[in-house]
């Protein structure tokens, strides 16, 4: 339990790089998504930045032999929202920087976030922050 515990804790931190094609995005990943998403839209708000899963085939291909398929890359799905109300859904290679798709969600609204689960968030992450503070 302790080592899965400063596992996530090294994860959530950006101590560490992630080891499996699904793990969550680090730190480090969503700053490249930011950045390339913002170089490409300008000024915008995010809505969510999440893992985008790789193709089953890559996976499997990895999963079969890891020697020899190369890891699937790491990708991230952004929602994002411009100065206009206009809502965006994109895909960021985070190994390249760059932004591969661009879509305009016409009469979409984005994710409505809930304020106890964002505080609940806040108060995972400050709590893993202390126990790593405490190893």
């Amino acid at each position: 339990m302790a080592a899965r515990l400063k596992q996530v804790a090294q994860h959530v931190l950006g101590l560490s790089t992630p080891s499996h094609p699904f793990d969550p995005l680090t730190a480090n990943e969503i700053d490249i998504a930011v950045k390339a998403a913002r170089a490409e839209k300008g000024d915008i708000a995010f809505n969510a930045i999440t893992l985008s899963e790789p193709k089953k085939s890559d996976m499997l291909a990895w999963l079969l032999d890891s020697k020899i398929a190369p890891k699937p890359v790491r990708m991230a799905e952004v929602v994002a929202i411009d100065k206009n109300g206009a809502v965006w859904d994109g895909t960021v290679d985070l190994e390249k920087s760059k932004v591969l798709t661009w879509e305009m969600l016409d009469g979409m609204q984005p994710l409505v976030c809930n304020l106890p689960s964002l505080l609940n968030m806040d108060l995972s992450e400050n709590f893993l922050r202390f126990h790593v503070y405490l190893c």
